[in-house]
């Protein structure tokens, strides 16, 4: 054994022959093993290490007495040569290209064609559950501790009891529910293999394509504050080379094949129970089976978890939608209601007191709106996805709103000063209100597009419970009612003795005309909606809505009995104290009690407003596939 003067080092002396190792020897790693033991090496002994030889170390005379015979025999394996150094020296030989070899049949032939794309196959008699595919993926990858790109579950037969493992990761899909979600662009399906690949530097972490993923393949990295998927291993199949789950199934029940890009109809080999519906994105995963699959069902723990509560978008909503009521209450009040009541002569003090509130409440919900992104500093690319995502629209939309409304609120302050406009003709400063009226008209209807892209944008994901008109219908009706309480409270608020008469239109006056009737309606309806949406028979059979269900019976429980009670009590409140205002004739003679309820019923109505769309969220779960991991499976 001689050692190298230059790196003192001990060379590496083999008195058989690493190229004695035949292609079918070399594709059993025990075969590898037995060469190994049989081989004499010698190298850089480390301090208290031993040289091996025939497999066999010299024992340490330290170690025979020692009491941690199990933990000497660990490092002395550790100070042997590395696996990896062993192949270094096959590839350095030319006997490496039979192990590359060795998962060629587990890839296609040849490249995908123009109307062909990658996709996994997956074998449901061979696979065992043990989840090499997903370790084999989670090191290859560098992902983080609770990042799983590739997940293992199973069905379970409902007649015998037997388990059918399945493991699963991207599906690749035709119609890539991720790609169309995205506000910013950063999925892209590649037009030569068909893999839906994720651009990590274009992500901005706003989780959208999480909903919109029937399948909840992509998953949060806070870490990173981006969203990251499985890619198939593309630079891998790009040299021809097997990604790494393929690598790592030790049964060979992974492989890639080609399938046809556009179908008619989705394909026959999606035939697993207990999976989202498949016509939704059009997955491409082929899962085999010559066994007949009976009746499965999904694995028995059942109980679902809530979603995220989403805090910073409830109140993005809240704020966003009350602004557009309270503004269309206002241009409405100025149309409809009587001269006498809104005091004209001197409404123009403070006419802009209505619009301004709104446009505060909605500067407030957008301000609010990136903070629920993992990168808030990179909202300006949401607008980026306006040809395909809901979410682009919904921004610029809103966006848009606030500007128009700023440019009516300035207008109606400068309206507001008429000493200005002395110098006008009557008939001119007329036409001159007509044309900022003409602008709060404008924003109101660039506020009602606003909410109908917010309710589309949760009605275009793949979570069911959303996918229903009862969103859009939620939306607008809470829309309206809280810019009724909005309009009422500031009565409350800033209509005290300091204030001057007629500084601002009087909504007591509103609501004893027709502001309480069609309030208290507004309250039925959207109670209405949301009571029997839950009691829909047609919807009890779908997987989703009993994971809803079994959420709002369970872990959500107090919060539901609890929104219902505030409710119960708005609406009370709101009853009595329009009792009172319509039995009094003017404002002065309104019982003190009467406003003590108005505001009584106004706080519970917000209350219970905020735990309506908390309860949206979190209530609803996707269903995914039965693997372990997912947020309705232990």
């Amino acid at each position: 054994m001689a050692q190298d003067p230059q790196s003192s080092r001990w060379v590496t002396q083999k008195t058989t022959s690493l190229a004695s190792v035949t292609p079918s020897d070399t594709s059993s790693p025990s075969t590898l093993k037995e060469h190994t033991s049989a081989t004499k090496i010698e190298r850089t002994p480390r301090a208290g290490s031993t040289r091996v030889q025939g497999g066999k170390g010299e024992k340490d005379p330290h170690q025979q007495n020692s009491p941690n015979q199990l933990l000497q025999i660990l490092l002395e394996q550790n100070r042997q040569e590395p696996i990896i150094d062993l192949f270094s020296d096959l590839h350095d030989q030319g006997q490496a290209a039979s192990i590359e070899n060795r998962f060629r049949h587990l890839l296609p032939l040849g490249k995908p064609g123009e109307e062909e794309q990658y996709a996994f196959e997956v074998n449901l008699d061979v696979c065992s559950g043990c989840k090499a595919c997903v370790a084999g993926c989670h090191n290859k990858n560098g992902l983080a501790e609770n990042e799983v790109w590739r997940k293992v579950g199973s069905l379970t037969h409902a007649q015998t009891g037997v388990q059918q493992i399945i493991t699963t990761a991207c599906h690749h899909c035709r119609e890539p529910g991720c790609l169309k979600g995205c506000p910013t662009g950063a999925y892209t399906k590649d037009a030569s293999t068909g893999i839906v690949k994720h651009l990590d530097d274009q992500c901005i972490g706003c989780t959208y394509c999480t909903w919109t993923c029937p399948y909840e393949v992509p998953t949060y990295q806070p870490q990173l504050g981006i969203v990251r998927k499985c890619d198939m291993c593309l630079e891998r199949l790009e040299v021809g080379e097997a990604p790494a789950c393929v690598q790592s199934c030790p049964n060979e029940a992974i492989k890639i094949t080609r399938v046809p890009k556009n179908v008619p109809e989705v394909s026959s080999e999606w035939n697993l129970p207990y999976t989202p519906d498949p016509h939704l994105t059009q997955p491409t995963t082929r899962y085999i089976s010559k066994k007949e699959a009976g009746p499965l069902i999904s694995a028995p723990s059942l109980q679902p978890q809530p979603a995220k509560s989403e805090g910073v978008l409830t109140a993005m909503l809240l704020l966003t939608q009350v602004s557009v009521g309270l503004l269309a209450v206002h241009l409405f009040t100025l149309v409809f209601s009587a001269e006498q009541l809104l005091n004209l002569a001197n409404a123009g003090k403070g006419v802009f007191l209505y619009p301004l509130i709104a446009g505060v409440l909605a500067a407030l919900g957008l301000a609010l709106a990136p903070l629920h992104l993992g990168q808030p500093l990179k909202a300006w690319k949401v607008i980026v996805g306006l040809r395909t995502s809901w979410l682009s629209r919904e921004a610029v939309v809103l966006g848009m709103y606030m500007g128009i409304l700023s440019l009516y609120c300035l207008a109606e302050l400068i309206l507001g000063f008429k000493s200005i406009f002395q110098f006008l003709p009557p008939t001119l400063y007329s036409s001159l209100d007509r044309f900022v009226r003409a602008f709060g008209w404008m924003s109101l209807f660039t506020g009602i597009f606003g909410v109908y892209t917010s309710a589309m944008l949760y009605k275009n994901t793949a979570k069911w419970v959303w996918r229903k008109s009862w969103v859009t219908s939620r939306f607008f009706l809470g829309s309206l009612a809280g810019g009724l309480s909005v309009y009422f409270m500031l009565e409350l608020i800033l209509k005290s003795p300091g204030v001057p008469s007629g500084f601002f239109l009087s909504p007591t006056a509103v609501f004893q005309s027709w502001g309480g009737p069609v309030f208290l309606m507004l309250l039925l309806l959207k109670g209405g909606v949301e009571y029997f949406g839950y009691r829909q028979k047609a919807w009890s059979t779908h997987p989703e809505f009993q994971y809803c269900l079994s959420l709002l019976k369970g872990p959500l429980q107090v919060k539901y009995r609890l929104r219902w009670w505030v409710g119960f009590g708005a609406f009370f409140c709101i009853g009595f104290s329009a009792i009172l205002l319509f039995a009094s004739a003017n404002y002065p003679l309104i019982p003190s009690f009467g406003k003590l309820l108005l505001g009584l019923g106004i706080i519970l109505f917000w209350v219970g407003e905020f735990l309506e769309r908390s309860l949206f969220f979190t209530s609803a779960v996707l269903q995914g596939m039965p693997v372990y991991g997912n947020k309705h499976q232990s």
